[in-house]
């Protein structure tokens, strides 16, 4: 049924070729839709035009998260595709992300929207720009606009994701993540901008860069809702030096095989920044046990010499009254 509904899509948009998918899937499309057009039926004689809320669980959330930043880091492909007059796949991935977030995916897994609120503002706000976006037969200067706007509506929905999943685990370093997820973004930004400017149609490349340090500085020392790494987690301490390494690089010379190496390390740094910091209980230091015990030692000796002491004392106070007996 995925199938047929995104060949539907296509048809819709004028790609005949997916006519043939129409034709192959359709047998088990039509029991599904069968299936689903009773239950339409009887959740429309409920008088109601809103779907019920249903429950995600964190990792849930999380997928969501990835995918609106994949959403986000597309639209930084694409305008750097038409900055260079080098466009091949970027419109169709662009596409392809925002039909998973409209109607989830089996493959790569997306949850649906879990709320009608969440899918409106799919629907009403981020789709409509990236379809102008996407229909747009434009230069760069004519569809910038739009590709701030999809980045600032995918930056609120990421925001949205990791404050649902926070309500479900508190303790869950969730506004971290979105800092980390979204460096992947940035990323991208700073590509796009440096080669505007190597064709000469943009000047923003210095706040980008500098939004991308600042980021990176604040999830290692601590920002806005998390803090800073605790000493333990060496994992991700590590994590963050490559990534700093790998920035140090591209940002000598923004090329693309040094964004590349850049975006591995700032993927693989984005399981470790989901996983909690736990402090170890303090230890104590093996000295102190030496030391306890060499004291401890030297206590029982003096106590014991004391005591022998105090017995050979004793001992002779009674001999010299039993010899002063025996003389009277």
């Amino acid at each position: 049924y995925y199938q047929l509904e995104r060949a539907c899509f296509q048809i819709m948009r004028n790609q005949s070729d997916a006519v043939s998918t129409v034709n192959q899937v359709s047998p088990a499309g039509i029991a599904a839709m069968a299936s689903s057009s009773n239950d339409i039926y009887h959740f429309y004689q409920g008088q109601t035009a809103s779907c019920e809320n249903i429950s995600l669980a964190k990792g849930d959330w999380e997928l969501l998260m990835s995918e609106v930043t994949v959403l986000a880091g597309l639209a930084e492909d694409a305008l750097t595709a038409l900055i260079s007059q080098t466009v091949t796949g970027e419109m169709t991935a662009l596409r392809d992300s925002m039909d998973r977030l409209v109607m989830g995916s089996p493959h790569p897994f997306v949850p649906v929207q879990p709320t009608q609120a969440l899918f409106n503002r799919i629907i009403n706000q981020l789709q409509p720009l990236v379809e102008t976006f996407l229909e747009a037969d434009a230069t760069y200067q004519m569809v910038e606009p739009q590709e701030t706007s999809i980045i600032a509506q995918a930056k609120g929905l990421l925001r949205s994701y990791s404050d649902k999943a926070l309500e479900l685990e508190p303790e869950w370093p969730g506004q971290r993540l979105r800092v980390a997820m979204w460096q992947v973004v940035l990323a991208k930004k700073v590509y796009k901008e440096a080669m505007a400017e190597r064709f000469d149609v943009g000047r923003q490349l210095s706040l980008a860069e500098q939004e991308f340090e600042t980021a990176h500085q604040q999830l290692k020392d601590g920002g806005t809702g998390f803090a800073a790494i605790i000493g333990e987690r060496e994992d991700l301490l590590g994590q963050w030096n490559r990534i700093g390494a790998a920035w140090a690089t591209f940002k000598s010379n923004h090329d693309e095989t040094n964004l590349a190496a850049l975006l591995t390390e700032l993927e693989a740094s984005l399981p470790l920044f989901a996983i909690q910091d736990v402090e170890s209980a303090p230890s104590v230091p093996y000295g102190f046990y030496i030391a306890y015990g060499v004291l401890g030692s030297l206590l029982l000796i003096c106590i014991c010499s004391a005591f022998y002491v105090a017995r050979k004392a004793m001992n002779k106070q009674q001999q010299q009254a039993v010899r002063h007996q025996s003389a009277v």
